[in-house]
């Protein structure tokens, strides 16, 4: 905004600051020689566009060579207005505060105070303002900010924050700063010959044998294990002071926990009797129990091939009608959303034709449609039918609502489902009605 800003500024200098800029050598000769010091040269001088600079206009070119980052948004939308517009947008905001906005470029995480891998982290964040800001995780203040000389790409750290760490950043200028606990700005700078990338080990197991080992003391901790890799690598590992080992047993056995005995508790009388009755009467107990089995048994295939007979379950037992039906009552009464779900589970044959019909009790439900058509039924893909049911009763009284699904021109339903609909709460849909604003109070529940 700025730099596309300076040649409109540029042109709309009068003729008289022309002529003194003309007339004055000392003028030109400083114009010329901070035109050859600054870094944005065709900012502000473009023989090409025929664009000159002038004393009066100066002071707006990026002399410190630090580029627009520390322009916030209100200034650089000022400098591409007209100027007939700028006197408006300087009454409507100088009453509001000036924010420089910035962009976070790279982020990573600094454990705070333990190096457990549950701990409390804070957050790191590389801005585009060439910054390094260190998050508190719970307040989420800035606890830390240090400065560098390029735009941060790729952080690593290492330590804790509040103990001691250390800080990695590598930057688009091609270099690697190293920051410390207590450090604004860098100390130490490695200069590569190249642009740094980030590397993504993907499906790839980096193998690094293992050279030479070493146990023993190491600083202040007993029982360390050193080991070098082929490749260069140095690997530390420190033993837990909590740490127990068990001996483990030659041969595979039971675990100790089988051995222990189990706190039984006492035999009363009445145990007693009932292990003897089962030993006298064990095979006329035994007798009784498969006779009622298989009775039971009975009895649930009688009432299941019923249903197939009378098309009493939800879901079709011929394969020429191949259909699945289950429904969804919403609502608090006394209009409830009655949604029967109805779907063709054939393969690839569509079905049409099909009919529903409600069988309800007049005297406690009203339907504004009783029986109406399906329309074609794709197969795989589940149809919504929906419809009203209004409750006449004021009392709370409930009953069931037959769903038939019938073929155009039989008379025996290939499927049906009863619904048991839920009491009418029509205090409660008043009340809660009522605690609605106007907008919502308008549809049905």
């Amino acid at each position: 905004a700025l730099r596309g800003g300076l040649p409109e500024l540029v042109a709309r200098v009068t003729p008289e600051k022309m002529a003194a800029a003309s007339s004055s050598d000392s003028d030109s000769g400083r114009a010329e020689s901070s035109e050859a010091s600054s870094k944005w040269l065709d900012a502000h001088y473009d023989p090409m566009a025929n664009i000159h600079t002038f004393s009066a206009c100066l002071e707006l070119a990026d002399l410190h060579g630090d580029g627009e980052y520390k322009v916030s948004i209100s200034p650089q939308r000022f400098l591409q207005l007209e100027l007939s517009e700028m006197e408006a947008f300087v009454n409507q905001h100088k009453s509001k505060s000036i924010r420089r906005q910035t962009v976070i470029t790279t982020m990573t995480t600094l454990k705070k105070n333990l190096a457990d891998e549950d701990a409390v982290s804070c957050l790191v964040l590389g801005t585009e303002n060439k910054e390094l800001l260190v998050l508190d995780p719970e307040a989420f203040t800035v606890l830390a900010k240090m400065n560098l000389p390029s735009v941060p790409v790729f952080l690593e750290v290492s330590g804790q924050f509040d103990v001691e760490f250390r800080l990695a950043a590598a930057c688009r200028n091609g270099n690697i700063y190293m920051l410390r606990r207590d450090s604004k700005r860098p100390k130490y700078c490695i200069e590569l010959s190249a642009q740094p990338v980030g590397l993504v080990r993907v499906h790839k197991v980096l193998v690094d044998a293992v050279t030479s080992l070493c146990f023993g003391r190491y600083g202040r901790e007993d029982h360390t294990l050193i080991m070098t890799t082929r490749g260069g690598g140095l690997i530390i590992k420190i033993l837990k002071r909590t740490a127990v080992f068990v001996e483990g047993g030659g041969e595979a056995g039971p675990p100790p926990a089988q051995a222990m005995k189990l706190n039984m508790p006492r035999k009363t009388r009445l145990y007693v009797d009932q292990t003897l009755r089962e030993r006298e009467a064990g095979t006329a107990m035994h007798r009784t129990f498969q006779a009622d089995l298989y009775l039971l048994r009975l009895r649930a295939a009688r009432a299941y091939v019923q249903a197939l007979e009378s098309s009493l379950s939800p879901v079709s037992a011929t394969a020429r009608e191949p259909l699945k039906l289950h429904a969804v009552v919403q609502g608090l009464g006394p209009t409830f959303k009655l949604t029967l779900h109805l779907q063709n589970t054939s393969a690839a044959r569509p079905i049409l034709g099909l009919l529903v019909c409600f069988l309800y009790n007049e005297g406690l439900y009203a339907l504004p449609r009783a029986f109406f058509k399906v329309p074609l039924l794709v197969p795989g893909l589940n149809y919504p039918l929906e419809t009203f049911v209004e409750s006449l009763s004021d009392k709370g009284i409930s009953d069931i609502i037959k769903v038939l699904v019938l073929r155009e021109g039989q008379s025996a339903p290939l499927l049906s489902a009863h619904i048991s609909m839920p009491a009418c709460h029509s205090a409660a849909a008043a009340e809660l009605a009522g605690a609605l604003p106007e907008t919502v109070r308008g549809f049905s529940w």
